[in-house]
């Protein structure tokens, strides 16, 4: 159970919550656990939105690559949470059942030079030891404006798993739902959104 209640953001007189609810309804989606735990510090929510949008929007990294950043430090952080939100959110971007099943694996499965370079960012940022050699490769692929989106998307989705991880938040039932219904139970490093871990043998939108 997470560690602080959350907060109604639709029925929040903070001027703040107001204006996120506000772009919630334009975007025509609800907000999550995640963002109703975060709201207890509005002005932290109100940020942590527009990066999230900013990282989602307003950049040149292609939608796949980025959905397969994401999910990729899902897998480096035990991050459930995040797993079972961007799980069916990434087959929206073009991330295909193959290449979820071949994510572990990265290195030798057969993803594109540039999605390798992008993984191979992702997996170093996770060990905190980024390498010259590393960021080298990835200019060969990425305009210096989509290698700090890179960086930063990566970054910040790592922020995203201790949060959820140290909050405690849990996956909510719909969303829980839409995993089991997308037929993602036989992953090989599944999750299990009651246990909050990632596991080797279950299973586990939009952030």
């Amino acid at each position: 159970m997470a560690v602080v209640r959350e907060v109604d953001i639709a029925e929040s007189l903070d001027p703040r919550l107001e204006q996120v609810a506000e772009a919630f309804r334009r975007e025509g989606r609800q907000a999550i656990s995640l963002h109703r735990i975060i709201a207890n510090a509005p002005g932290v929510l109100e940020g942590f939105h527009a990066l999230g949008d900013a990282l989602r929007y307003g950049t040149e990294v292609p939608d796949r690559v980025r959905e397969l950043t994401i999910l990729r430090t899902a897998q480096l952080t035990d991050a459930t949470y995040e797993w079972v939100h961007h799980v069916v959110l990434a087959e929206r971007f073009g991330v295909t059942q193959s290449d979820i099943d071949d994510l572990e694996s990265w290195a030798t499965a057969d993803f594109d030079a540039a999605t390798k370079a992008a993984l191979q960012l992702t997996d170093e940022i996770a060990g905190l030891g980024v390498t010259a050699e590393t960021m080298e490769h990835l200019a060969n692929h990425f305009s210096p404006a989509q290698m700090v989106a890179l960086v930063v998307c990566i970054s910040h989705y790592h922020a995203v798993a201790r949060i959820t991880q140290a909050l405690d938040i849990e996956v909510e039932p719909e969303y829980s739902d839409a995993y089991a219904s997308a037929s993602r139970r036989d992953r090989s490093a599944s999750q299990s959104a009651t246990s909050g871990k990632l596991t080797k043998a279950t299973g586990g939108k939009e952030l």
